[in-house]
């Protein structure tokens, strides 16, 4: 299983959608890998969220793991997010091209890597 830091600087180099990065964020939020129903299929019952590509997926993962109203988040066109604590000094999670150069390329990548490093302050 990936560590929060190896999913963050892959998710920072990628250029895109990836599965295989799809599979280890899997991994790393529900602690085991995926059932298996025979050998090399998966079991269809749970099929893998498309945390790379699809925003809103992104959106609810943010939203189950930093609930209620003390929690907030945001990303905008120009390639930055934040996820935030209310009544906290800084930001638990932030992204954006003025803040350390990474601006990954998609909104879904931006939210998920601010995710990530939300993740890693806890």
């Amino acid at each position: 299983m990936s560590s929060i830091l190896e999913l963050i600087k892959r998710v920072e180099v990628a250029k895109g959608p990836d599965r295989e990065l799809d599979e280890a964020i899997f991994e790393m939020t529900h602690g085991r890998k995926r059932n298996r129903s025979t050998f090399e299929q998966y079991d269809p019952s749970e099929p893998l969220p498309h945390y790379t590509s699809s925003l809103n997926v992104v959106i609810t993962l943010v939203e189950r793991t930093f609930p209620g109203p003390e929690y907030g988040w945001m990303i905008n066109s120009d390639g930055y997010g934040t996820i935030w604590r209310e009544n906290a000094e800084d930001a638990c999670g932030a992204v954006g091209p003025d803040l350390d150069g990474i601006a990954p390329p998609t909104p879904a990548l931006v939210l998920l890597l601010t995710f990530l490093r939300a993740k890693q302050s806890q």
